[in-house]
C-alpha cells in the first residue's frame, strides 16, 4: 500500500515500541497479586489497546485516504470503537477499584466492631478480677 498520512518508518517502530510496553505491562498483571477481576479487566483492555495500535498505525501510515478513501474510513473507524472500548474498560476499571474498596472497608468495619467485643469483654473480665481480687 502507499504512504498514508505520515511515513511508516516514523510509525511503525514508534507502534511496534508501545506494543512491546503493552505486552510486558499485561505480563505483569497476570502474573500480579491483584484480585481476578482486576486483571480480567486490565488484560482484556491490554488486548484492546494493541488491536487499536495497529489499526491506528495503519491509518496513520499503511493507508492512503487519496488512494483508498473507503479502506481509511473503516479502518479509523474501527480505531475509534476500540479507543472507546478502552476507555469504557478503563470506566468499569473504575467502578471495580470502588467495588473492591467498599468492600475492604465493609471488612474492616465488621473487623473493627469484632475487636470493640473481644475489648469490652475483656475489660469486663479484668474488672470482675480486680473486684474479687480487692473484695474477696
Amino acid at each position: 500500500m502507499n504512504s498514508g498520512v505520515l511515513p511508516a518508518w516514523i510509525i511503525l517502530p514508534i507502534t511496534l515500541g508501545m506494543m512491546l510496553l503493552v505486552s510486558s505491562h499485561m505480563s505483569r498483571i497476570q502474573r500480579s497479586e491483584e484480585p481476578s477481576s482486576r486483571k480480567r479487566i486490565r488484560v482484556a483492555n491490554g488486548w484492546i489497546v494493541l488491536f487499536a495500535l495497529g489499526f491506528t498505525a495503519a491509518g496513520f501510515s499503511l493507508i492512503s485516504p487519496s488512494l483508498n478513501p473507503r479502506l481509511f474510513f473503516i479502518v479509523w473507524a474501527i480505531s475509534l470503537v476500540l479507543i472507546t472500548t478502552t476507555v469504557m474498560l478503563a470506566m468499569a476499571d473504575v467502578l471495580n477499584t470502588l467495588r473492591l474498596i467498599r468492600r475492604v472497608g465493609v471488612r474492616m468495619r465488621q473487623e473493627a466492631a469484632r475487636t470493640s467485643v473481644e475489648l469490652g469483654r475483656a475489660l469486663e473480665d479484668a474488672r470482675e478480677t480486680d473486684g474479687e481480687s480487692r473484695g474477696g
